[in-house]
């Protein structure tokens, strides 16, 4: 069988990382940076943010905003995004919850994408802002970035 032509690969890198976050801290960061060493075609992404409260039977009230987005840029929000997921939520009564989570997918159809030059960036942007009685939680955001080789 024929080896498929190197820029007809698909490859993937990964982007991610785990943090605990206490009531009423603020995280605002890069939380990951990667560095394309060739010049490259993204195909597809998927961006998620999932928070999960250490003790969710006893939290009676809070509020969260997770955010997580791909990004040529440093800075939340600015050109050069990529895709973002994004959620928010308040509760007021004693609920057993479960995780929070987002999820974003994209594809390109063949031919299409976002090409990113040999040397440049692609940052994980995290931010998350949590108040509850739940005690620490457990921010993850993740993404995976499909691409070819150009």
């Amino acid at each position: 069988m024929a080896r498929t032509p190197e820029g007809r690969r698909v490859k993937s890198v990964v982007l991610g990382g785990l943090q605990d976050l206490a009531t009423g801290i603020e995280l605002d960061e890069v939380a990951m940076s990667y560095q394309f060493l060739d010049d490259v075609r993204i195909i597809g992404l998927e961006i998620s943010c999932v928070a999960e409260p250490d003790d969710a039977a006893s939290n009676s009230d809070g509020r969260l905003h997770l955010y997580a987005e791909v990004s040529r840029s440093s800075l939340r929000g600015r050109p050069g995004s990529l895709g973002i997921a994004y959620t928010f939520a308040v509760w007021n009564a004693l609920i057993a919850m479960g995780s929070f989570t987002e999820h974003l997918v994209a594809m390109f159809p063949e031919g299409y994408g976002i090409d990113i030059d040999e040397g440049e960036h692609v940052n994980l942007l995290a931010y998350a802002h949590y108040t509850g009685g739940a005690g620490p939680i457990k921010v993850y955001e993740n993404a995976v970035l499909y691409y070819v080789e150009r």
